[in-house]
């Protein structure tokens, strides 16, 4: 059973293929992508549970994707990741709304920990969307075990 769904956008071949060994073998189902022109198709595909995503690439920038992603769906975590890490650069990408930064080059226990930590906060999310939207239903709590007219 997969512990998510990571979708990873890097122009790197080796970061994607080292991000989806390493994420593979923590349990999550891995998709990259090398192009990012690309984004908008896999991501509809996949409904990824965490995006890994390069901050700069050639063709798009990863503050585009960013925004793109969120629109999409603002409860996604990003983790960013790049080569070129300033606390400048850091500081943009979590107001443009990144869940993690990460500088290049990174541990594999520095991945699997970011991941980890958006999976983690992802399920919590949904399970808080859901529980919202039972009250907001009204829907009957079955936690409930009694037969006294006051709970009927």
């Amino acid at each position: 059973m997969s512990r998510g769904r990571i979708l990873v956008v890097d122009d790197e071949p080796d970061m994607l293929e080292n991000c989806r060994r390493l994420l593979a073998a923590e349990g999550y189902s891995c998709w990259t992508l090398g192009e990012p022109l690309g984004f908008h198709e896999l991501f509809h595909e996949v409904r990824p549970d965490a995006l890994l995503l390069d901050l700069r690439m050639p063709a798009v920038s990863g503050l585009s994707i960013l925004a793109a992603a969120l629109a999409e769906d603002p409860a996604l975590p990003v983790v960013v990741i790049t080569a070129y890490a300033s606390i400048a650069s850091a500081v943009q990408a979590m107001r443009e709304g990144a869940f993690d930064y990460l500088a290049k080059p990174f541990t594999g226990d520095q991945l699997v920990v970011a991941v980890d930590r958006a999976a983690r906060y992802r399920g919590l999310t949904l399970e808080n969307r859901a529980l919202r939207e039972r009250v907001d239903r009204g829907a009957p709590d079955d936690d409930i075990v009694g037969s006294s007219p006051a709970f009927v």
